[in-house]
């Protein structure tokens, strides 16, 4: 019985080596490497054959010589790191709003330390059409991808061939095919804000959803808002807000019309507005970010922790590259990473219930007479 692990003369004799079926298959030892790891430079036909007697002769890739050879060859080329492509829309390679910024220096950095560097594919460039994209990831060597949170497709589908390819979805910037992705849990991480909020006592919580961020979100902060008010009877109905766009006035609306005590999903600035509109905040209105930033106004809400989602999109990537998997999984997988509570101005903590009804019951005893 062979032992596991057994390295011994009588065991490893029929077990073919790299350079052993490379002879046997007429090739050289680098072909076959190649073809084994499915680089389209080969000829379809010939990596096809290579494959298929590697399979018939019960060649098996050793995983951990494959990362460690790898590194060395990095290292050997520390002036010449491999590549990883940026998939880039509208807003080009560390251009565009901080948000998109701080994500670059990012993944930057993460694939630096690992021994790449991150080279854009503007998709959007002038004459640039998905099948001259394709050639262009071949031209350049890529076999992996990093699609940003920022890319737009106007169907949701992203129409490159990803045959030769490993790729990572950030967040849900496209919705076909379905990849490996990685992003914030989004489910917990608005249980762990409506808890916070119901700790300091706020009973009408609204929850807004500007810009489409209930599909993005995959509908989960508008799952776990109804289900916590399910568990917390107490709580008090309010109608989510939705909205495509910025309708701060009809929010506004809303606002008044559902006598909130604090918005959730608010952006940074929609303090000032409700200060503008005659509320105090926090003192009748709390307002709380769904992402809160160090570039921003100061606010309380959910530090949803982006720079270590960033640098889990390169991870991921590097991964599949190790493990010599390209194209669509057929079992994808998502790294999902919680968020923490960031205190801030724009909350407080606010008179128990019952204490509130004493209080307002007392108001109106005075004013009677």
């Amino acid at each position: 019985m062979l032992a596991r692990g057994c390295l011994c003369t009588s065991c490893m004799k029929d077990v073919p080596t790299l350079r052993s079926l490379a002879l046997k298959a007429g090739v050289h030892h680098t072909t076959l490497s190649r073809a084994l790891r499915n680089d389209p430079r080969l000829p379809e036909t010939t990596r096809l054959r290579l494959i298929e007697l590697a399979k018939t002769e019960g060649y098996q890739t050793d995983a951990l010589r494959t990362r460690c050879m790898a590194a060395l060859q990095r290292g050997k080329a520390a002036h010449a790191p491999e590549v990883i492509g940026l998939l880039t829309g509208k807003t080009r390679f560390r251009e565009g709003e901080e948000p998109f910024k701080a994500f670059c220096r990012n993944i930057s950095q993460r694939a630096e330390e690992l021994g790449y560097r991150i080279e854009e594919l503007w998709a959007d460039e002038p004459g640039m059409t998905p099948a001259r994209l394709n050639k262009v990831i071949r031209a350049r060597g890529i076999e992996g991808i990093i699609i940003p949170p920022s890319f737009e497709s106007p169907d949701g589908k992203l129409g490159l061939n990803l045959t030769h390819v490993a790729c990572v979805l950030h967040s849900h910037a496209i919705f076909e095919p379905r990849l490996h992705g990685v992003e914030a849990h989004n489910f917990p991480n608005m249980l762990l804000v409506i808890e916070k909020l119901w700790q300091l006592n706020y009973r009408r919580i609204g929850l807004m959803l500007y810009l489409g961020i209930d599909k993005s979100t995959s509908h989960e902060w508008e799952g776990a808002y109804h289900y916590f008010h399910a568990k917390h009877p107490e709580l008090e109905t309010v109608p989510v807000f939705y909205s495509d766009t910025f309708e701060d006035e009809r929010m506004l609306g809303w606002v008044k019309s559902s006598r909130l005590e604090v918005v959730v999903g608010a952006y940074p600035y929609h303090a000032e507005f409700f200060r503008g509109r005659g509320f105090r905040v926090p003192e009748e209105l709390g307002c709380v970010s769904m992402g809160v930033h160090p570039w921003d106004l100061p606010m309380a809400g959910l530090d949803m922790r982006a720079p270590d989602i960033d640098r889990a999109a390169v991870d991921v990537v590097v991964a599949q590259l190790n493990r010599n998997e390209k194209g669509i999984p057929s079992v994808p997988r998502d790294v999902l990473i919680e968020g923490i509570w960031h205190d801030g101005p724009t909350v407080q903590m606010r008179p128990a219930p019952g204490q509130r009804a004493s209080t307002q019951n007392q108001s109106r005893g005075d004013s009677a007479f």
